[in-house]
């Protein structure tokens, strides 16, 4: 196993993995079929041994791997479109080539969320499976021996910068106003085993349709680029997309995410004392070795379709 990344921030995990030439941090979201090709060229003597590819983030660069003729499996995150919804040529070329490699048996497709299987479902045609983040990494556990809640929005960290995840683990529980209907940071909180607060969906839409506290206000990767809505799940001023988008929500799946505290009320007027919180990290204590065994079986599922 070999492991390529473009993320300039592994040394918060402590580690690091080489940077591939051709696909930069710089470079990748102007991935095209020329980019592809010169990949490929790059590296086609390097890449010949291995039996396959796993792609998570970002999904568009599965792409770069379809001239290699091994299977690839690529998790949906964040829209699977990111670094090409301005240009929508480049989009069209992103469907076909993933259209394509899925119709001959190349692509496994899978997302890490519920949100993204639908987008990626509405846009090209086919499942795209659900398998959540593992997000054991940070290493911390919760201990809830800080009494203070935590409240976190678009623009507000839990803490002031520099923190740890420890820190975090430490106090009595988050309260979040989400942007997105999966943010990688409320992984990493639940498998620490943190109590986490969120708005009822009635709450959540209201917010997002009133347009405060950021709530929900990234779901459309047009939004984000400030282009004019779109049409299905991109048509971001829609009431009813909106609901759609807040439905679709991690943390409203009890069936991943047991143990979400939802409050009916506005986000800085919401009374966290009265949270039970020790019910609530028991529940979601109990929970993650059973979460953790469901996603390392559904990953030992992926990789037995390939033998």
């Amino acid at each position: 196993m070999h492991s390529w990344s473009l993320s300039r921030q592994l040394w918060v995990v402590g580690r690091a993995t080489p940077i591939p030439e051709v696909v930069t941090p710089d470079s990748w979201a102007s991935i095209d079929q020329e980019m592809c090709d010169r990949f490929w060229h790059t590296y086609r003597s390097t890449l010949d041994s291995f039996d396959l590819f796993v792609v998570d983030h970002p999904v568009c660069l599965a792409a770069c791997f379809e001239k290699f003729d091994r299977p690839v499996v690529a998790v949906a995150t964040t829209r699977y479109e990111l670094g090409l919804t301005r240009d929508p040529e480049r989009w069209r070329w992103l469907n076909w080539t993933l259209q394509a490699m899925h119709d001959r048996g190349q692509l496994l497709p899978l997302s890490n969320n519920r949100g993204d299987r639908e987008y990626a479902r509405e846009h090209l045609g086919f499942d795209w499976p659900t398998v959540p983040s593992l997000c054991e990494y940070p290493g911390a556990q919760y201990s809830g021996e800080d009494p203070r809640w935590l409240r976190v929005h678009l623009g507000r960290p839990p803490l002031p910068q520099p923190y740890s995840w420890a820190d975090l683990a430490r106090c009595r529980g988050i309260y979040h106003v989400p942007y997105n209907c999966s943010q990688i940071s409320i992984f990493e909180h639940y498998v620490a085993g943190i109590p986490l607060v969120f708005p009822t969906r009635e709450r959540l839409l209201d917010l997002a349709r009133r347009d405060v506290f950021g709530a929900m206000a990234q779901v459309s990767l047009r939004r984000v680029e400030q282009l004019p809505p779109g049409e299905g799940l991109n048509d971001y001023t829609s009431r009813a997309t909106l609901a759609r988008w807040v439905d679709l929500c991690d943390w409203y799946d009890e069936d991943w995410m047991p143990g979400i505290v939802t409050v009916d009320a506005e986000p800085d007027r919401v009374d966290l004392d009265g949270v039970d919180w020790r019910r609530a990290a028991g529940v979601i204590a109990a929970a993650r070795p059973v979460r953790r065994d469901r996603i390392l079986r559904a990953w030992r599922d992926v990789f037995a379709r390939l033998e």
